[in-house]
C-alpha cells in the first residue's frame, strides 16, 4: 500500500494513524499475538471532575462494553512491535490519538491512572525516536491530548493537537471550532506546536478554516474527498513546492477580544493575531452564534448570528519584538480588498462588517526609510499578495550597505509598498516588467516557480549587494533591486 501510494500516486510522507492504547478499543485480550502483553478487559472510571467537564464519557461505548487494555510494563514491547512493522512498511511516521482517554482505564493498576498514561507516552516517544526520526526528528502528531499528565510528559514529541474536531456535516461546529482553538493555543501554545486540524478545501466553510490554519502558525492539512478540490483556496495556503508560509507562533486572540464572548454576545468578532520574521498577521472572524451546549451536550448555532463589526491596530500584533518607537508607521495590507493605509501603532484601519462566517486578513509590515536625491522616501515589504500569510515570505528587511534590503522566500505575486512609483525592477541583472497602483502604493512583480529565493531589493546605488541565503532553508538565490 505505502510502495503504490508514493509510485503510482507521487505521495512523498505516509503516516499511520492509531490511538496510544493501541486501537480506539485498545487491543484484543483473546488474540494469542496480544499474550505477551497481558491485556485486560476493563471499564473505564473517569473521575468525578473529568465527569463534570465531559459528561458524555458516561454514556461512551467503551464505558459499556470495555477496553483492551495493555499491561502498564508491557507497552515497551507493544510499541516496538507495532512501529516496527510500520516501518518496515515504508511509513514515515504516526499520529497518536486517543491520548487523553488512557487514563480512565489506568485506575486500578498499582502505579496509578496518571502514571499508566505518563508511561505509555514516555515509550511511544522512545519508539517514535528509534522508528520515525530518519529526519532527526521524531514524526509524530499527539491528537486529543489535552489531559496534565499528556501534556507534561511529553519529552520529545511537540506537535499536539489544540482543537476538537472538524466535522464536514455538522453546520454548527465551525465557527466554535476556529474560537475554541485559538483560546486553547493560548495554553496549548506554550507547551508544543499547535495543530489546528485538518479542513476540506472544497467544504462551504473552506475559505474561513484556511484563514484560520494560515494564521494560526499551524501546519495545513486536509482531508479531501478524492477528486473534489479547491485548488485556487489552496495555492493560498500552500507554495508550489509543498511548503507552506507558517507564521513563527500558535496564533491567539488579541487583546481586546480576550476576555469577551466571540460566540455568544452578538457583537465581538474574533480577532487572532501572529508574528512572522518581519512582520506581522491579524486574521478577523465572525464567530458569532456558534458554541458548544453543555446542556443540549452538541454544537449549536442561532438562526441569525448577527453580523459584527471589526477594526484592527498594528498594536493587535501583540510580539514584543514587533514593538517599535513610538514614530514608527506601518503599511497594512487588507488581503481580501487589496486595500494598503499606512498608520501608527495605535490608529485603527476602518471598521469593516462581517457576516457570519465571513473572515478578513490583514498584514502588518513596519515601513523603512531610503533617501533619494536628499528626501526620504517610505517603503515596506509585503511579501506574496496572493497568499493569505504572504508576510511570511519576507525573512528580513533592513537596510544593507545603504540600500533597501529584502531576504525573501516562495514564488508568485510579490509585492512591496512604497510612496513613489521607482523606475525600474531589476532581478539578477535582467530588467523586469512591474505594476505600480498609485492608489495603494503596491509595487508588484512576479517571481517564477523556481524563485524560492533570497532577495535584495536596492533603492538608488546598484552595486554593493551581497547575496545571503540565511532563513531560507537552501533554497537557491536570487538579487532583485527597485530604483526610484
Amino acid at each position: 500500500l505505502v510502495g503504490s501510494l508514493r509510485e503510482e500516486m507521487g505521495v512523498r510522507f505516509v503516516y499511520c494513524w492509531h490511538a496510544l492504547g493501541g486501537y480506539w478499543s485498545g487491543i484484543s485480550p483473546h488474540a494469542e499475538d496480544m499474550a505477551h502483553l497481558r491485556p485486560e478487559w476493563r471499564k473505564p472510571q473517569p473521575t468525578r471532575d473529568l465527569l463534570e467537564v465531559e459528561p458524555a464519557i458516561s454514556w461512551d461505548a467503551s464505558s459499556f462494553h470495555g477496553a483492551g487494555t495493555i499491561a502498564p510494563d508491557a507497552f515497551s514491547q507493544f510499541y516496538a512491535r507495532l512501529h516496527s512493522y510500520l516501518q518496515e512498511a515504508g511509513v514515515d511516521g504516526v499520529k497518536v490519538d486517543a491520548q487523553s482517554g488512557l487514563s480512565p482505564f489506568g485506575v486500578g493498576f498499582a502505579e496509578g491512572a496518571s502514571r499508566y498514561t505518563m508511561r505509555a507516552v514516555h515509550e511511544m516517544e522512545q519508539s517514535v525516536l528509534k522508528h520515525f526520526a530518519a529526519s532527526g526528528a521524531p514524526e509524530c502528531i499527539n491528537c486529543m491530548c489535552h489531559s496534565t499528565e499528556n501534556l507534561l510528559s511529553y519529552k520529545h514529541t511537540s506537535v499536539i493537537r489544540a482543537s476538537d474536531d472538524f466535522y464536514p456535516r455538522d453546520r454548527a461546529s465551525h465557527g466554535a471550532h476556529v474560537a475554541n482553538v485559538a483560546f486553547n493555543s493560548v495554553f496549548l501554545g506554550e507547551v508544543g506546536v499547535c495543530d489546528w486540524d485538518m479542513f476540506q478545501s472544497a467544504h462551504d466553510t473552506a475559505p474561513m478554516h484556511a484563514a484560520a490554519r494560515a494564521v494560526g502558525g499551524c501546519a495545513v492539512y486536509v482531508s479531501d474527498e478524492p477528486g473534489r478540490h479547491n485548488f485556487e483556496l489552496l495555492r493560498q495556503l500552500v507554495l508550489p513546492d509543498g511548503t507552506t508560509l507558517r507564521a513563527k507562533h500558535a496564533g491567539r486572540p488579541t487583546v481586546d477580544c480576550l476576555t469577551r464572548d466571540v460566540s455568544r454576545d452578538g457583537r465581538t468578532a474574533l480577532k487572532i493575531w501572529n508574528e512572522n520574521s518581519v512582520n506581522g498577521v491579524v486574521a478577523a472572524f465572525n464567530v458569532q452564534g456558534s458554541r458548544w451546549s453543555r446542556d443540549l451536550r452538541r454544537f449549536k448555532r442561532d438562526a441569525r448570528p448577527p453580523p459584527v463589526a471589526v477594526d484592527v491596530s498594528p498594536a493587535d500584533v501583540a510580539a514584543a519584538s514587533f514593538k517599535g518607537a513610538p514614530w514608527q508607521r506601518y503599511a497594512v495590507y487588507e488581503f481580501r480588498t487589496g486595500d494598503v493605509r499606512v498608520m501608527g501603532a495605535r490608529e485603527r484601519f476602518g471598521e469593516t462588517q462581517l457576516e457570519h462566517g465571513d473572515w478578513q486578513i490583514y498584514l502588518v509590515a513596519p515601513t523603512r526609510e531610503v533617501r533619494v536625491g536628499g528626501e526620504a522616501v517610505r517603503w515596506a515589504a509585503l511579501g506574496l499578495l496572493d497568499m493569505m500569510n504572504g508576510g511570511a515570505a519576507v525573512i528580513s528587511s533592513a537596510p544593507r550597505f545603504g540600500v533597501p534590503t529584502v531576504l525573501a522566500v516562495g514564488s508568485g505575486r510579490f509585492g512591496i509598498w512604497a510612496e513613489r512609483k521607482p523606475r525600474t525592477v531589476r532581478v539578477g541583472r535582467e530588467t523586469v516588467d512591474f505594476a505600480f497602483d498609485g492608489t495603494t502604493g503596491i509595487v508588484s512583480f512576479h517571481l517564477a516557480e523556481d524563485g524560492h529565493c533570497s532577495m535584495h531589493v536596492g533603492t538608488g546605488r546598484l552595486g554593493g549587494l551581497v547575496d545571503d541565503e540565511d532563513g531560507c532553508h537552501g533554497r537557491p538565490a536570487r538579487t532583485v533591486r527597485f530604483v526610484f
